[in-house]
Protein backbone atom coordinates (compact mmCIF):
# COMPACT_ATOMS: atom_id res chain seq x y z
CA UNK A 1 0.00 0.00 0.00
CA UNK A 2 2.65 2.67 0.82
CA UNK A 3 4.73 1.40 -2.71
CA UNK A 4 1.80 2.34 -4.21
CA UNK A 5 0.68 5.77 -2.43
CA UNK A 6 4.32 7.03 -3.34
CA UNK A 7 4.10 6.12 -6.73
CA UNK A 8 0.91 8.11 -7.19
CA UNK A 9 2.67 11.31 -5.36
CA UNK A 10 1.14 10.56 -1.64
CA UNK A 11 2.55 11.89 1.59
CA UNK A 12 4.68 14.81 1.26
CA UNK A 13 6.19 14.09 -1.86
CA UNK A 14 3.05 14.71 -4.00
CA UNK A 15 2.50 17.81 -1.86
CA UNK A 16 5.56 20.36 -2.62
CA UNK A 17 6.81 23.56 -1.01
CA UNK A 18 6.33 26.68 -2.53
CA UNK A 19 9.58 28.39 -0.90
CA UNK A 20 12.31 27.60 2.06
CA UNK A 21 11.95 28.61 5.40
CA UNK A 22 15.63 29.37 5.25
CA UNK A 23 14.33 32.21 3.30
CA UNK A 24 13.17 35.33 5.16
CA UNK A 25 10.39 36.29 2.13
CA UNK A 26 9.38 32.40 2.64
CA UNK A 27 8.92 33.14 6.25
CA UNK A 28 6.96 36.80 4.99
CA UNK A 29 4.82 34.93 2.86
CA UNK A 30 3.93 31.91 4.86
CA UNK A 31 2.97 34.50 7.81
CA UNK A 32 0.93 36.46 5.93
CA UNK A 33 -1.07 33.16 4.67
CA UNK A 34 0.26 33.67 0.79
CA UNK A 35 1.58 29.94 0.27
CA UNK A 36 -0.53 27.31 -1.19
CA UNK A 37 -2.37 24.36 0.27
CA UNK A 38 0.42 22.35 -0.97
CA UNK A 39 3.33 23.94 1.12
CA UNK A 40 0.80 23.52 4.45
CA UNK A 41 0.11 19.76 3.38
CA UNK A 42 3.93 18.94 2.47
CA UNK A 43 4.74 20.80 6.42
CA UNK A 44 2.13 19.29 7.87
CA UNK A 45 2.95 15.69 6.49
CA UNK A 46 6.68 15.52 6.72
CA UNK A 47 6.17 16.84 10.49
CA UNK A 48 4.32 13.85 11.70
CA UNK A 49 6.20 11.45 9.49
CA UNK A 50 9.53 13.04 11.27
CA UNK A 51 8.40 13.12 15.17
CA UNK A 52 7.00 9.48 14.20
CA UNK A 53 10.38 8.31 12.95
CA UNK A 54 12.19 9.76 15.60
CA UNK A 55 9.79 8.16 18.42
CA UNK A 56 9.60 4.29 16.69
CA UNK A 57 14.03 5.28 17.10
CA UNK A 58 12.98 5.47 21.21
CA UNK A 59 10.52 2.75 20.96
CA UNK A 60 13.43 0.10 19.52
CA UNK A 61 15.72 1.22 22.37
CA UNK A 62 13.58 -0.20 24.50
CA UNK A 63 13.08 -3.22 22.55
CA UNK A 64 16.87 -4.23 21.76
CA UNK A 65 17.38 -3.56 25.39
CA UNK A 66 15.00 -6.20 26.45
CA UNK A 67 16.96 -8.58 24.14
CA UNK A 68 20.50 -9.89 25.37
CA UNK A 69 21.52 -9.78 21.87
CA UNK A 70 20.63 -6.80 20.46
CA UNK A 71 20.90 -4.87 23.93
CA UNK A 72 24.26 -3.52 23.13
CA UNK A 73 22.47 -1.16 20.34
CA UNK A 74 19.90 0.19 22.75
CA UNK A 75 22.22 3.09 24.07
CA UNK A 76 23.20 4.36 20.28
CA UNK A 77 19.38 3.66 19.44
CA UNK A 78 18.30 6.04 22.46
CA UNK A 79 20.88 8.86 21.09
CA UNK A 80 19.62 8.48 17.72
CA UNK A 81 15.81 8.93 18.57
CA UNK A 82 16.94 11.95 21.42
CA UNK A 83 19.02 13.38 18.63
CA UNK A 84 16.37 13.68 16.03
CA UNK A 85 13.72 14.87 17.91
CA UNK A 86 16.39 18.31 19.63
CA UNK A 87 17.10 18.32 15.54
CA UNK A 88 13.36 18.46 15.13
CA UNK A 89 13.09 20.97 17.91
CA UNK A 90 15.59 23.33 16.43
CA UNK A 91 14.31 23.18 12.85
CA UNK A 92 11.04 24.35 14.07
CA UNK A 93 11.68 26.96 17.00
CA UNK A 94 14.98 28.31 15.62
CA UNK A 95 15.61 27.04 12.36
CA UNK A 96 19.33 26.69 11.14
CA UNK A 97 19.37 29.56 8.45
CA UNK A 98 21.78 28.81 5.31
CA UNK A 99 22.44 25.09 7.11
CA UNK A 100 18.73 23.94 7.51
CA UNK A 101 19.12 21.78 4.74
CA UNK A 102 22.36 20.27 5.27
CA UNK A 103 21.09 19.40 8.50
CA UNK A 104 18.12 18.16 7.10
CA UNK A 105 19.83 15.63 4.82
CA UNK A 106 21.80 14.31 7.79
CA UNK A 107 18.32 14.40 9.81
CA UNK A 108 17.01 11.87 7.20
CA UNK A 109 20.16 9.72 6.71
CA UNK A 110 19.93 9.48 10.45
CA UNK A 111 16.22 8.57 10.24
CA UNK A 112 15.91 6.03 7.74
CA UNK A 113 19.27 5.17 7.47
CA UNK A 114 19.83 4.04 11.06
CA UNK A 115 16.97 1.11 11.26
CA UNK A 116 18.46 -0.29 8.24
CA UNK A 117 21.86 -0.27 9.28
CA UNK A 118 20.95 -2.20 12.36
CA UNK A 119 18.65 -4.74 10.39
CA UNK A 120 22.01 -5.50 9.13
CA UNK A 121 24.17 -6.14 12.10
CA UNK A 122 24.55 -9.66 13.14
CA UNK A 123 23.12 -10.16 17.34
CA UNK A 124 25.99 -11.05 19.55
CA UNK A 125 25.71 -14.70 21.02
Amino acid sequence: MTTSLLRRGGGAEGARQDCSQADAACTAREAAGALSTHHWVHQYVSSTVFLVLAAALLVLSRALRANAGWAHLAPATRVAGLSALVVIAALVTVGLGGWSGLVQRAFVALLFGWPVLLSALPARR
